[in-house]
């Protein structure tokens, strides 16, 4: 029986216009387990396809390739890699040739697969692409997983399939979590939902107090926070027990003011919500930022450790109470809800900014600094986060949740 030299590895690619075909050569193994005169003639092939690959010679490798295969017919890895140059070439009618050709001999190879049903959504064929992505999309990695699922989002967006693509994004934001391309789908899938959901509200019930509710969250977003609350207020005239709304109303009041009369407001509006769910955290969390702006640190010690007790993770109410035992001499109980705050949200600056004023006041210079060196990182980060949205005309939202004096 003849023996065959190990597969020439089938390969990963990104985007033509994004991946030479120089990145493939040092993935191709360079050995043979039989010591015959034919295998010893593929091994050759094999190493002048790697330097024909690594110097960018796309031509050279083809013939090693076919060269292969006129050795070993039956080579289909050979066979999937000469498909592969003829994707990153552009050539998807010949890759595809290729491509289907593996597939007649190993049907679930999903590599095969995905660069199939690539070069079919470019050539036209949107039904057979789709099929093909969406048998191969959610067991690739890397690269090509990226690639597929950003394709086949899009063949599904066009589809007008969105609840489809939402599942593919959610995989996507799962596996590449700081793919630009990623992020930016995930952005118009998510906004597409969203307006649609909108116009159909408006459509099937325009006066309704969740219509208002709606309203009232755009101008929130827009930064007109007193056109907010008068939405607020009709939605809840409308129904007084919305689901939400008096809550999103509290939080609405104490980002637009901090005014005695506004606290006042707020602190009735949540204790309306304890009063019918007692296991709120949140509404526990935010009478907690109440005392906070009275300077009632026992009150707001009473707050925060409520909401602890129902959501021990919530990360707001943690810098809270972190920030109200220093305020009443107890820095080694705050040191502890402090830190605690920083590892469940560790992008907010305003927890490493309360370490900075702790450590100092312990004498601790060498914590203080680093906790400083984290802050001004992540003000950095933040600040550049402003600018996109000050360019986008949207007001940066409030580091999470929490007025700015109270946090600070």
């Amino acid at each position: 029986m003849r023996m065959r030299c190990p597969k020439v590895r089938f390969l990963s690619i990104a985007r033509p216009c994004l991946l030479g075909i120089t990145c493939m050569a040092s993935m191709l193994p360079l050995y043979c387990q039989s010591g015959s005169v034919q295998q010893q003639e593929i091994q050759s092939h094999l190493q002048k396809a790697q330097e024909d690959l690594k110097s960018g010679n796309g031509a050279g490798a083809d013939q090693e390739f076919r060269a292969i295969l006129a050795l070993d017919p039956e080579n289909t890895d050979a066979r999937a890699n000469l498909g592969v140059l003829r994707y990153l070439q552009g050539d998807w009618a010949g890759a595809s040739q290729y491509f289907q050709e593996v597939l007649r001999v190993q049907p679930s190879l999903v590599k095969a697969q995905a660069l199939l049903g690539l070069c079919q959504e470019r050539l036209g064929q949107p039904a057979r692409a789709r099929e093909l992505l969406e048998a191969s999309v959610p067991h690739l990695q890397g690269a090509l997983q990226a690639q597929a699922g950003l394709d086949l989002i899009g063949i599904l967006y066009q589809a007008g399939d969105f609840n489809g693509a939402l599942d593919i994004v959610r995989l996507l934001e799962r596996a590449s979590p700081a793919n630009e391309d990623v992020l930016y789908s995930a952005y118009r899938t998510y906004s597409e939902l969203a307006y649609r959901a909108r116009d159909a509200l408006a459509t099937v019930a325009p006066d309704s107090a969740r219509m208002h509710e709606l309203i009232a969250e755009h101008l929130v977003i827009e930064g007109d926070l007193a056109g907010a609350l008068l939405e607020y207020q009709k939605a809840l005239a409308i129904d007084p027990k919305l689901p939400g709304a008096r809550y999103e109303l509290g939080e609405t009041i104490l980002h637009n003011s901090n005014s005695d009369s506004a606290l006042a407001e707020a602190e009735k509006d949540f204790r309306e919500v304890l009063a019918e769910n007692p296991s709120n955290a949140g509404a526990e969390y935010w009478l907690g930022t109440v005392a906070t702006l009275r300077h009632d640190f026992k009150g707001a010690i009473e707050s925060f450790s409520r909401a602890l007790q129902l959501q021990p993770d919530h990360a707001g109410a943690q810098l809270g109470l972190g920030k109200a035992l220093m305020e009443i001499g107890e820095p080694e109980k705050a040191e502890e809800h402090l830190l605690l705050a920083t590892r469940l949200d560790p992008t907010n600056p305003a927890g490493h900014y309360r370490l900075v004023t702790l450590y100092r006041r312990m004498g601790r210079e060498s914590d203080a600094s680093h906790e400083l060196s984290v802050f001004n990182e992540l003000q950095a980060s933040k600040k550049r986060i402003e600018q996109v949205y000050r360019r986008m005309h949207v007001v940066v939202p409030a580091t999470d949740g929490v007025p700015a004096d109270a946090t600070r």
